[in-house]
């Protein structure tokens, strides 16, 4: 955050963040970021792929302007959806430079069966005064129902309830692989961080190994889903404890890990 802090100043016009950094897990502490970049006079672009579905997020607690993010990864819905938000108090500032005519606030809604509908004149209306007026409508209609299916299901066992079992799970893997020789790249303080864990055997050889290994098992042996992800030097490869995920999953991972370093 120290760097963040040096980072902003009154030349800043918008702060654009990962929540979850997919690459390392890290995980920033959006209220105090906010609160550095408003008091800069700037907004803040919370992308949170990589957070939403896994924790709780509330964007008016942590003050957050924008945030966005898709229907997939943590939330566990399908691809070819996504939200976004935005401060309502932000709208009228912000210019939205492409213009969706379904989204023109027409009296009386879109005037497709009026016979004088008009394609120009009909037009002539200010966007709604919605975050739809930022909408492009690039989305799969099916994937909606099965988001909408998702989300349903989230509400039913509770964000604080996956939260905390992310996060459990998300130390016990680290404390594990720890155990065992692997050096975790992911931040070791908890707070900075929750399911998404990179770490390295110390030698990219031998990570890559792995990984196919976990990808390719063989006739008659449990696939792990794992992932390779590196940048700037941090991670290699990168395991993600869901809610649906056990401690035997990670134990099993551990096990194999173990036995081909």
């Amino acid at each position: 955050m120290e760097a963040m802090e040096q980072a902003i100043d009154g030349r800043t016009r918008m702060v654009a963040v990962d929540r979850t950094a997919a690459f390392s897990g890290f995980t920033f502490d959006m209220k105090t970021l906010c609160g550095l970049a408003h008091a800069q006079g700037a907004v803040v672009l919370d992308d949170a792929m990589q957070a939403l579905g896994a924790i709780n997020i509330d964007v008016k607690d942590d003050g957050v302007d924008l945030l966005i993010s898709g229907a997939y990864k943590w939330q566990c819905g399908p691809e070819g959806a996504g939200l976004f938000y935005i401060r309502r108090e932000l709208m009228d500032k912000i210019d939205a430079r492409y213009r969706n005519y379904i989204w023109a606030d027409v009296p009386g809604g879109i005037p497709f069966a009026d016979p004088k509908h008009d394609n120009l004149t009909n037009w002539e209306y200010p966007p709604v005064n919605t975050a739809n007026r930022f909408s492009q409508d690039a989305v799969i209609g099916p994937a909606l129902f099965g988001w909408n299916a998702t989300l349903k299901f989230y509400e039913r066992i509770g964000i604080a309830n996956v939260e905390q079992r992310v996060r459990r799970l998300g130390t016990y893997a680290t404390e594990r692989l720890r155990e065992i020789g692997c050096t975790v790249t992911s931040p070791l303080n908890p707070a900075r961080r929750h399911g998404l864990i990179t770490y390295t055997n110390g030698d990219y050889d031998r990570d890559l190994a792995f990984f196919r290994r976990c990808a390719a098992p063989g006739r008659c042996m449990r696939p792990i889903r794992i992932s390779m992800r590196a940048l700037g030097g941090v991670g290699n490869l990168r395991v993600c404890t869901h809610f649906f995920n056990t401690e035997e999953d990670i134990d099993y991972l551990v096990d194999l890990q173990a036995a081909l370093r």
